[in-house]
């Protein structure tokens, strides 16, 4: 009650009756001034970003306007593919042939390089963040394409005729070596990218079950059954988790395949190879099990090969030029893209759906 009349006191401003505030009830003042500001600092925050997040969305479906508004109006310089990466704190780029750049300026002007800015800077989450393929993006894919060069002879004895269909429909020529090589990079990319959040955590499941002393004895078998009997694209998710636990551990994991290699043969080298480094330290194994890394870095691999399969559209036209194990030239076809990536941001594009019609959509660069 004394706290209550000094507060009346002092607000009537009665020089007579006027005691003050004590130090320690100014400070009592003060205090609950600060807990309410900063109620308040947080309710507004939460605002602006929920507001700047409305706002992206807004540009992303305009955007996506201005390319399905741009393909019914082509006259022939759409190829298939119109990607567009935008993010926060860099210029948009666009990707493929000039149907994008001349869409965008029709609708945005010649600046709208810098202009198309996302307001929210966090379209990302923690799969890529602290992952042990962050940064090595171009290598990784560069491993994936020798795994498939080396599984790829001949292509029918690990995929059927999947891998022929997906290069028709596509347009790529399957008569180059290097070519056909490359193709099945963004093969195995479409692929992953295409399992439901289901089948990602079956894989994952499958792996953490593995590296233990009681897992799988056949592990490439069990991750294949996911694929849809897809060795290749399960053989290429079995090998980036291995060099996952590589790059933190500093176990080497290498494989060689001759020639010759069969569907059993490599599998069995595969599999093999991966219980070998499970097996090496069970003390660092166990460690990343119960620390999250391996469920991590699968959705981090999940993730840079969404985002590759999303991308195709800037080097489908260059296969056979593509270098092997992580070359200068894929360093240079997707370093731009996984730059966008790593900074967090929003891909959008415009491809043909499987009855040749246009469909747009996005794609968060880590989500």
């Amino acid at each position: 009650m004394k706290l209550k009349n000094m507060w009346k006191r002092f607000w009537t401003l009665d020089v007579h009756n006027h005691e003050g505030f004590t130090l320690v009830e100014l400070i009592i003042v003060i205090a609950i001034l600060a807990i309410l500001s900063t109620g308040a600092i947080a309710g507004y925050s939460a605002y602006v970003e929920k507001a700047n997040k409305t706002a992206d969305e807004a540009l992303i479906a305009e955007i996506q306007h201005v390319l399905l508004m741009a393909y019914y109006s082509d006259n022939g310089t759409f190829k298939g593919t119109a990607l567009l990466s935008i993010s926060a704190d860099g210029e948009a780029s666009a990707f493929g042939d000039e149907f994008t750049t001349t869409a965008l300026e029709n609708a945005y002007g010649e600046n709208w390089d810098k202009m198309l800015k996302l307001k929210h800077p966090g379209w990302k989450s923690k799969n890529y963040d602290g992952s042990n393929f962050q940064g090595k993006e171009t290598y990784l894919l560069g491993k994936v394409d020798y795994l498939t060069q080396s599984l790829m002879e001949p292509i029918n004895a690990f995929v059927g005729d999947n891998f022929e269909k997906y290069m028709a429909s596509n347009g790529i020529n399957s008569e180059d070596e290097q070519t056909v090589s490359n193709a099945a990079v963004l093969y195995v990319a479409n692929n992953t990218a295409n399992l439901t959040k289901e089948q990602q955590k079956e894989v994952s499941d499958i792996f953490a079950g593995a590296m233990t002393s009681g897992g799988s004895k056949n592990v490439l078998a069990s991750v294949t059954e996911v694929f849809d009997g897809d060795m290749v694209s399960a053989a290429a998710a079995m090998y980036a988790i291995a060099e996952a636990y590589s790059m933190k551990t500093g176990f080497e994991f290498d494989l060689e395949f001759t020639e010759n290699e069969t569907p059993e043969t490599a599998g069995a080298k595969i599999n093999n190879a991966f219980m070998e480094l499970a097996r090496k330290d069970q003390n660092k194994m166990k460690d990343y099990l119960e620390n999250g890394s391996v469920e991590q870095d699968l959705a981090a691999y999940f993730d840079i090969l969404d985002t590759v399969n999303t991308a195709k559209g800037q080097v489908i036209g260059n296969l056979d030029k593509l270098g092997t194990q992580g070359g200068p030239t894929w360093e240079s076809k997707y370093g731009s893209i996984f730059t966008s990536y790593s900074n967090g941001g929003v891909f959008v594009f415009l491809e043909l759906d499987e009855n040749g019609m246009p469909v747009t959509g996005t794609t968060i660069v880590v989500e």
